[in-house]
């Protein structure tokens, strides 16, 4: 009989023991499934995180190559006109010196004359009976 209750005894702890390994095993999975929604929700938010921040990048990228693409319009006018602005200088000063080249060739013209004219002017000098 004593043997009898001690069997009882120990099977009433032993499906203690299993009832309470059951909570602890429903209790694990319901944290085990908590655990699980609690990360596909952070690695959806990472994931709305990540497009957000390539779209930013896109934008980013996009302006910047915008910015790039105004500034090299505006130096390759800026170049545009100062190339421009040079041929008008340069153009002025051919000009300038052709007008000078020619001055310079009548200047000699007229200092031949002049000269010619002396000299024949002498000669009838110096000639005897004049």
């Amino acid at each position: 009989m004593e043997r009898l209750r001690r069997e009882e005894g120990e099977a009433a702890a032993a499906a203690r023991d299993r009832e309470q390994s059951g909570r602890t095993v429903r209790c694990l999975e319901q944290e085990l499934a908590a655990k699980q929604s609690e990360l596909q929700a952070v690695q959806a938010q990472v994931s709305q995180l990540e497009h957000a921040h390539a779209q930013r990048l896109l934008e980013v990228t996009a302006r910047h190559h915008q910015e790039l693409d105004l500034d090299t319009d505006r130096l390759r006018e800026s170049q545009f006109q100062a190339e421009h602005a040079l041929e008008t200088r340069e153009k002025a000063h051919r000009q300038r010196v052709k007008c000078l080249e020619e001055q310079v060739l009548t200047l000699k013209e007229q200092l031949d004359q002049e000269t010619r004219r002396r000299q024949a002017y002498f000669n009838q000098m110096l000639q005897p009976g004049v």
